[in-house]
């Protein structure tokens, strides 16, 4: 979850989100600044809920986190509820890969956000790392 910040003044737009299904699909999520108080203390990341009542619109023109043409928006009307015991595996990150080689047709189109620009070589067990004396994954 992250503030969507407007770069001229600096206010809040909205508490962003992204959300995935157990088919690994994801989806951006915003909560409009009005509405954040009733639902930001509902949510934690990592845990998983049942939403109902909420609309889904177009995505953004520019700058989508994810790849996908539609976003989820909160209303007044959006239930959440928690769901403690289940037996559905969903990831707890989402990652979308593009070949190194189509990274410089997304130069200056400014439709789907690019966050890191690296070259896999290899993936391994998660490692804990000792950082200012405490253990981190």
């Amino acid at each position: 979850m992250w503030n969507a910040i407007n770069s001229k003044n600096n206010d809040i737009i909205s508490l962003d989100m992204i959300l995935i299904n157990e088919q690994n699909n994801a989806m951006h999520a915003i909560i409009r600044t009005n509405i954040v108080k009733k639902f930001k203390p509902l949510l934690q990341e990592g845990k998983l809920y049942e939403l109902s009542y909420f609309q889904v619109v177009d995505g953004n023109a520019l700058y989508r986190p994810v790849d996908n043409d539609f976003k989820i928006m909160f209303t007044l009307k959006t239930s959440i509820k928690e769901i403690k015991e289940t037996d559905v595996d969903i990831p707890r990150h989402k990652f979308e890969f593009v070949n190194y080689n189509k990274i410089h047709e997304r130069v200056n189109k400014h439709v789907q956000l690019s966050d890191i620009i690296a070259n896999v070589i290899g993936v391994g067990p998660i490692e804990q790392p000792c950082i200012k004396g405490s253990n981190r994954k």
